[in-house]
């Protein structure tokens, strides 16, 4: 082969290898976890920490989690996940329950930046269950930084609150320039009110299909959700709902991201 022949074959080579280097692919999975028990009605941190290292996520957002509460064994889930699966943790407390915290955790191979709960609002006066969003920064290899917010709405027939979340989030992320991700357990199927106002700001994967997400057995609804920031080009290579019916209550979500 000539010279000429080879430094054109070079070149692309190195140009690929620039692009390749300047992206990052990520695996990020969305899971409401019945707060570790499983469906035998068993805490079951432990099966839910293996299950999580053998998908091989990068980020995680968990939504119905205990902090040192009765029911759950007095166990901190979210650090002993952190433990048993290597990965950097951070338990967002909703509310006071059962002698500890109930709410929402996050799970990073990376150092997260900066991370911070948010109370979302609910109506005064009327017993609602307190919800929270957790707004978490990473620094990725490739020195891309993305805001990941996860969350668990509302869950009640009537739309109220829920509507009043989906709203206060949808206001707060509206001029975000930094690429975010709205992920968790929305508590609302496709084409409703709800979901409606969240694409306001984000859009849901292409390669999302609506899969059903819960009850985890036969599943029957779609209610839990990744949402892409509309600010940011976002390449989804692949989303899935993994045929995992024990765990919990909840089927889980995986979607892999190339981030440029």
């Amino acid at each position: 082969m000539s010279k000429t022949k080879i430094m054109p074959l070079v070149l692309g080579v190195l140009l690929l290898m620039a692009m390749q280097a300047g992206s990052q692919t990520l695996r990020i999975m969305s899971y409401n976890i019945h707060h570790a028990q499983n469906e035998s009605g068993v805490m079951d941190v432990k099966g839910l920490a293996d299950f999580i290292v053998k998908m091989k996520p990068d980020l995680v957002a968990l939504q119905e989690v205990d902090s040192m509460c009765k029911r759950s064994g007095r166990i901190d889930i979210a650090a002993e996940l952190g433990r048993l699966t290597g990965m950097y943790y951070y338990f967002g407390k909703a509310m006071n329950y059962d002698g500890g915290g109930y709410g929402e955790a996050f799970l990073s191979r990376f150092p997260i930046q900066s991370i911070s709960t948010v109370a979302l609002p609910i109506q005064p006066n009327k017993n609602r269950e307190p919800r929270a969003a957790i707004e978490a920064v990473m620094l990725l290899p490739n020195q891309k930084t993305i805001k990941l917010v996860a969350t668990h709405l509302d869950h009640l027939d009537d739309e109220t609150d829920r509507l009043m979340q989906t709203r206060f989030m949808a206001d707060r992320y509206r001029q975000e320039t930094m690429p975010f991700i709205l992920i968790g357990d929305m508590n609302a199927e496709p084409g409703s009110a709800p979901i409606k106002q969240l694409m306001e700001v984000a859009t849901a994967p292409a390669l999302d299909k609506n899969q059903f997400t819960w009850p985890s057995g036969v599943p029957t609804k779609k209610i839990d959700y990744m949402l892409l920031s509309n600010n940011a080009n976002w390449q989804c290579k692949k989303f899935e709902v993994p045929e995992e019916k024990h765990i919990s209550d909840h089927r889980p979500v995986q979607m892999e991201l190339r981030i440029k």
